[in-house]
């Protein structure tokens, strides 16, 4: 019974570990032809406990791209905040932030303010069986669009804050007893490089 346990905290503690970086294409053979290329991160750890452990949000750049030029048509980050039953007694914050369209990602980079708008927004949420009884958790999704020159900025930041607001709530990031994901900037940065930069007019 103690190797079962052993062998399932040593799978948790390796599958929560830094996020590793990955890029997908989320345009295929069904989407428009007309329409531009849109490659998208996957998994961007934004903020996670101390120990590094639970992850309370994600943080994925994206961008698209014209087919036939290859130029960047659109560059954005993509928000996923992550918010368990559990979690909110003791945050106070709302199930959902509820993020619209216009709604504001205040960024502070290096003490430099960028204020990002959201283009689109949605709300989610699993309920899971546990040995005490169902957990739900809540999942809020912000799309921000931002210049190649932000991007750059947050990405390269020796010192970031955002706080993220919607219709019920807001967020600040990162909070009392989390931190800023392991590898979230250098992630970024490498998106910037291989993904954005290149391709610049």
């Amino acid at each position: 019974m103690k190797w079962v346990v052993c062998v399932f905290a040593v799978l948790f503690l390796v599958g929560c570990g830094p996020a590793k970086y990955a890029v997908k294409e989320s345009t295929d053979k069904f989407s428009d032809p007309a329409a531009p290329a849109m490659f998208v991160m996957d998994g961007n750890t934004l903020e996670t406990d101390a120990s590094g452990i639970a992850v309370y949000g994600y943080m994925d750049a994206f961008v698209s791209r014209d087919r036939n030029s290859g130029r960047v048509v659109m560059i954005g980050l993509e928000y996923t905040r992550v918010a368990t039953s559990g979690e909110l007694i003791w945050s106070g914050e709302p199930k959902w932030l509820a993020i619209r369209a216009g709604d504001e990602m205040v960024v502070l980079a290096d003490g430099e303010r960028l204020a990002l708008k959201a283009i689109s927004g949605n709300i989610d949420h699993v309920v899971e069986r546990t040995a005490t009884g169902p957990s739900t958790t809540y999942y809020d999704l912000g799309r921000y669009s931002v210049t190649a020159e932000q991007l750059l900025k947050i990405a390269n930041a020796s010192s970031l804050e955002m706080k993220v607001a919607g219709r019920e709530g807001s967020r600040a990031i990162p909070r009392a007893g989390t931190k800023l994901g392991a590898n979230l900037q250098q992630n970024l940065r490498r998106f910037y490089d291989e993904q954005v930069a290149p391709h610049l007019q």
